[in-house]
């Protein structure tokens, strides 16, 4: 069904509703500061969201916002570097996520609209980060945003082309509905030849439907080649256990330490992933990395996440940066200083691989229960007997299971609270110390904090970045920013205060200094 999404995206491309992602971006966004760099992220969730490729979303967006961007005040290289930064969040962006999530949802036996819920915090939270780190640049750099009479009002674009919509909100609905991919994708490819005859210009006659049915044809065979080289590399992989034995290197290197696990993961995916699409990027590095993360107590889902969110990293990353490059050649910058400077504004690409591992919660995940460490370090222990089922509450410290481990009986306990959604182990089988032993409901309250606290924490990273908060940061408040950025990743109460805190005193420490400045007659001089 991935071959109908593709077909999807290109009826919706010849229907005419690429007009209505850049018209209504440009009327929500393109007064504020920074507006024609606002307008390119807005326009990469929407056209980003079905689209297949980064490098499509950079080049189909950034022909009209590159140009933009260059005339509102930003540099060559600070435009070409913003249009691939927002166009890769197009590939973690539902409903379609570069088709990589239908992928995701076959290797791990999840309903495809679960995978499109995991996933929406995670991307919106990207392009929010990608917003303010624009926001901050252009108030470092004085640039303000468009004239309204440049711009059209939001109402009368919704007005005049809010049908544009209908396809993705059908295709949205079925889905969550229940109905398959394959179903979805072909009704709301109807739907774009039916919103097209709305206008008499944009209406597609037998010619246009052609055109579509040969762009998209074109677009599967590239699919198509990837996937059969794809299926012939993890053949290899599987039949020679260089899985295994991958697995085993990033165990043994990490010593047993998670975020060194990650760290060495994110720096394979960038090698595996240059130079490749998306759906190889993540198939090549999900067959190999998985394992381990799992092994070492990752959720499943949220370690399928981890790694797709990494294989996309190679595309703003110098040196094969690819999507870079392409947003480089729009604006006529330098390719390897627009490279560098993507790379900074998709700098929390590398920063939610670290959530999804250590708060799964934001993918509406509950933290597993896991087994501590056994006798038999090589054999692990056997479970004897299990002493919980789907739907029970435990409470740390409670008896799950009982295990032979070596000539001894014990009773391992549970790790944490929560209530069981799933019981991976089985009685007979063989654990490890960090197997997990059973899956977690989220409750709803950690849900928000986490959600809520990487809000706050993806604000201060991004002033972190671009070092400019409400005017250039000190080295102080930068540390003061770092400081508060961590506490605010880590979701829980004191950690949310007390970062909460920091950011205050930061903001009332620049606001005390631009008052000083102004009272002085002195005006703050661009970047």
């Amino acid at each position: 069904y991935v071959i109908l999404f593709i077909f999807f995206g290109a009826f919706l491309h010849k229907s005419g509703a690429g007009r209505f992602f850049i018209d209504l971006p440009m009327a929500l966004a393109g007064k504020s500061t920074g507006g024609p760099a606002k307008v390119a992220v807005i326009a990469s969730a929407l056209f980003g969201s079905v689209s297949g490729s980064a490098i499509a979303n950079t080049v189909s967006t950034g022909a009209f916002t590159i140009p933009l961007m260059k005339r509102a005040g930003f540099r060559a290289h600070v435009a070409g570097a913003i249009e691939p930064a927002a166009s890769i969040g197009g590939m973690f962006m539902p409903p379609i996520m570069g088709a990589g999530g239908f992928l995701m949802a076959e290797l791990t036996e999840t309903p495809y609209a679960h995978i499109m819920l995991i996933a929406i915090v995670p991307a919106l939270l990207y392009f929010f980060s990608v917003f303010c780190m624009i926001h901050f640049e252009a108030k470092k750099h004085q640039i303000a945003g468009m004239q309204d009479s440049d711009l059209p009002h939001w109402t009368v674009v919704l007005r005049r082309e809010w049908y544009f919509s209908l396809p993705l909100i059908v295709i949205t609905a079925l889905m969550i509905q229940g109905k398959s991919p394959g179903f979805a994708a072909f009704w709301a490819t109807l739907s774009c030849v039916a919103v097209s005859w709305v206008r008499k210009e944009t209406r597609m006659g037998p010619r246009a439907i052609w055109d579509a049915i040969q762009t998209g044809a074109r677009n599967t065979l590239i699919i198509g080649a990837t996937l059969g080289v794809i299926g012939i590399i993890v053949g290899t992989i599987s039949l020679t256990g260089i899985g295994l034995k991958f697995s085993d290197i990033i165990i043994s290197m990490a010593n047993g330490h998670l975020l060194l696990a990650i760290l060495l993961i994110g720096i394979a995916s960038l090698v595996l992933g240059m130079g490749v699409p998306v759906t190889a990027a993540y198939l090549i590095t999900a067959v190999l990395a998985v394992p381990p993360l799992a092994e070492m107590g990752v959720v499943l889902i949220a370690a399928h996440m981890i790694v797709y969110w990494f294989s996309q990293d190679s595309n703003i990353t110098p040196p094969v940066c690819v999507a870079a490059y392409a947003g480089a050649a729009i604006a006529g910058s330098d390719p390897w200083k627009t490279g560098w400077t993507s790379f900074k504004f998709a700098k929390l690409l590398y920063v939610m691989p670290l959530l999804f591992a250590y708060t799964p919660q934001i993918l509406f995940e509950g933290k597993p229960l896991v087994a501590p460490a056994m006798q038999d370090e090589i054999m692990g222990a056997m479970v004897t007997e299990l002493s919980i089922r789907p739907g029970d509450e435990v409470r740390k410290g409670q008896t799950v299971m009982t295990v032979l481990d070596g000539e001894d009986v014990r009773e391992i306990p549970a790790n944490r609270d929560g209530t069981v959604s799933e019981v991976i182990a089985t009685t007979g089988s063989f654990i490890e110390g960090g197997s997990v032993i059973a899956e977690t409901k989220p409750r709803l309250h950690k849900v928000i904090s986490s959600i809520w606290s990487a809000i706050l924490g993806t604000m201060a990273f991004s002033a972190l970045t671009m070092g400019y908060f409400i005017r250039k940061t000190s080295l102080l408040e930068w540390i003061v920013l770092a400081a508060a950025t961590l506490l605010l990743y880590w979701p829980t109460l004191i950690t949310d205060f007390v970062g909460l805190g920091l950011v205050t005193l930061v903001w009332l420490s620049q606001r005390v200094r631009n008052r000083r400045d102004e009272q002085a007659g002195i005006r703050p001089a661009a970047a």
